[in-house]
């Protein structure tokens, strides 16, 4: 880490690292690339370490820019992909909520998730998921009848 900041910092690069995870980024591309081929140089050289050329990967301005699987551009967003995937589930789980009764900590996993992202947090399409989530915990809960005349009450699987 010690050397990579030394090379980038000087050639107005920002490097940081994630576990495994190594993020250059600036201008221009050349400068990129040369960074890229200098920390592999260091990596095999003190570690014998190597990049895996299929998971290298350049993004330009206006392309999508993905650290760690989340999109960095302007403001940090889960894929595309993955949002359309969570919509299609909410949407099931909205049209069937007796079948989701078992997937309710997976669609609270989705809720959390969503919530550490500024562009979701308290907007309408996290707003409809917490909505859906509660269906589906009504509809997952059963009645139970008690024998000392009470009215029905509900309990949680």
């Amino acid at each position: 880490d010690v050397f990579m900041q030394e090379y980038c910092h000087p050639r107005g690069l920002k490097y940081s690292r994630y576990a495994d995870d190594i993020t250059i980024s600036g201008a221009p591309r050349f400068v990129v690339n040369a960074a890229i081929t200098a920390a592999g140089k260091q990596l095999q050289r003190a570690h014998q370490l190597s990049f895996r050329s299929d998971k290298t990967r350049i993004a330009s301005r206006s392309g999508q820019q993905r650290v760690t699987g989340v999109i960095v551009n302007k403001v940090a967003t889960p894929p595309r992909r993955r949002m359309r995937q969570y919509r299609a589930m909410f949407h099931q789980a909205a049209n069937n909520p007796r079948s989701f009764k078992e997937r309710i900590p997976e669609l609270q996993g989705v809720v959390s998730y969503l919530n550490g992202f500024p562009k979701y947090k308290d907007g309408p399409c996290l707003l409809e998921f917490r909505n859906v989530l509660e269906e589906v915990r009504k509809h997952g809960s059963l009645k139970v009848r008690n024998s000392g005349g009470e009215k029905n009450r509900r309990r949680k699987n």
